[in-house]
């Protein structure tokens, strides 16, 4: 299972961002995933005529080709955050696994808690750690139901239905999902041919509208996390196909090139990894909390405000409030306080402060959003999510952020019965 790159005895590999040119250095960063996207490799299976197949986004018929003979049926699969791993769970006795990703051999890593022939897509987050799985819903006969895990327990947990459908003509319901890189859910129904947002707290799905195609059977979907572009192959029938791209506003169905040429029934997953944001992560995971999974900390460029970089979290327990804080040093492991590790060093003369000043920039009061997602409450983030950092910080003597500096930050959080917790943390260089 792949997990976020670990900072142990590596604090300084951070990514300097020169404050004085925060779109200088913005523009680097875009211009390097744009140069990434140009061509991104694409596997899958044709299940179909029994192909583990590779092409790319430039020419994906041009470009097919058939690494290996594969009889089985996977109709989950998708990379990990590193594009390293291709994890797969298969249909006849849901069982979990790896396919080789040149030769298309599977390993097993054991059964998972679905039911056979249940799971119909699959998608990895961006935490590193959770993959979505859409399956047959286990309280509403007809319909599909959204499930949250790992490929380390193969536990998967029910979150909930996606939409409540009766169950006639067609037993499947969402034929697969697909996680963007900032964590947002989207997942596709053969019933009405339409494209859907998935809340990730209660499951629930919101239609954004049809695709434009008629689809039946197997579908593949995955987002190509260098330009958060969601890929598909739609099928008709009798090897009628599609490579296209969704509209997430409206989700009509853009044509790319028509794949009939192939007669093939693919699903497919982007080999592209998680572009790694600004900073180096440190204690990371972090502990879990109520939800069942840790708190991430993530930074993005924020040129011509603060200092030039903004903090986000997700995965936090619904309803709950958080801030950031700051610190000189970073210690990993942490000190353990309630239930987390506060990972921001006292000795040595080094120093932490709280941004929770109330009346100023210094204040990133929040809460967590049914979906996880840190609101900012207080009018301190251009988002309204998570916290824009500003030029002073707030230690002994109100000093500011200098170029060259480095600091290390953390988000505190209530969790319910009185007790707190902790995300992981992540070094920023200015």
């Amino acid at each position: 299972m792949g997990t976020a790159p670990s900072s142990h005895g590596a604090l300084t590999r951070t990514l300097s961002i020169p404050m004085k040119h925060p779109l200088l250095a913005l523009a680097v960063i875009l211009a390097a995933s744009a140069s990434a996207s140009a061509q991104s490799t694409i596997v899958g299976l044709d299940v179909r005529l029994n192909r583990f197949f590779e092409t790319n986004t430039a020419d994906f018929v041009g470009n097919f080709q058939t690494i290996a003979g594969n009889s089985e049926n996977y109709y989950a699969m998708d990379f990990d955050v590193t594009a390293t791993t291709l994890y797969v769970i298969r249909s006849s006795d849901s069982e979990m696994g790896t396919l080789d990703r040149n030769s298309g051999n599977f390993t097993s890593l054991g059964l998972t808690n679905l039911p056979p022939s249940s799971v119909t897509g699959m998608t990895a987050d961006p935490d590193g750690v959770t993959f979505w799985v859409v399956a047959s819903d286990p309280t509403a006969a007809g319909s599909s139901g959204l499930f949250r895990g790992d490929f380390v327990t193969g536990i998967f947990h029910y979150v909930g239905v996606i939409v409540t459908r009766p169950s006639t003509i067609i037993p499947d319901d969402f034929i697969d999902i697909a996680c963007s890189s900032t964590g947002d859910l989207y997942a596709y129904s053969i019933k009405d041919d339409s494209l859907y947002s998935v809340n990730r707290t209660t499951g629930a799905g919101t239609r954004i509208g049809a695709s434009g195609y008629p689809t039946n059977y197997a579908q593949g979907m995955d987002f190509d996390w260098s330009t958060d572009t969601l890929y598909a192959t739609l099928y008709d029938t009798g090897g009628s196909g599609r490579f296209v791209s969704f509209n997430l506003a409206t989700g009509a169905n853009q044509l790319i090139q028509h794949t009939s040429a192939l007669n093939a029934e693919m699903e497919m997953a982007v080999e592209q990894p998680l572009g790694s944001g600004p900073g180096v992560p440190f204690c990371d995971p972090a502990n879990p909390n109520s939800t069942g999974f840790p708190v991430e900390l993530s930074a993005t460029g924020n040129p011509g405000t603060g200092a030039g970089l903004h903090l986000d979290g997700i995965s936090g327990p619904p309803n709950q409030f958080a801030y950031f804080l700051v610190g000189t040093a970073a210690q990993d492991p942490g000190t353990t306080i309630s239930q987390g590790e506060l990972c921001l060093s006292l000795s040595g003369g080094n120093s932490l402060g709280r941004y929770n000043l109330l009346g100023t920039d210094r204040n990133s009061l929040g809460q967590f959003d049914a979906a996880g997602n840190l609101q900012n409450l207080v009018g301190t983030s251009q988002t309204g999510y998570g916290f824009d950092i500003p030029t002073i910080l707030p230690l002994l003597g109100s000093p500011t952020i200098q170029s060259g500096s480095t600091y290390h930050f953390q988000l505190w959080y209530r969790e319910s019965g009185g007790v707190s917790n902790f995300s992981n943390g992540l070094s920023l260089s200015f």
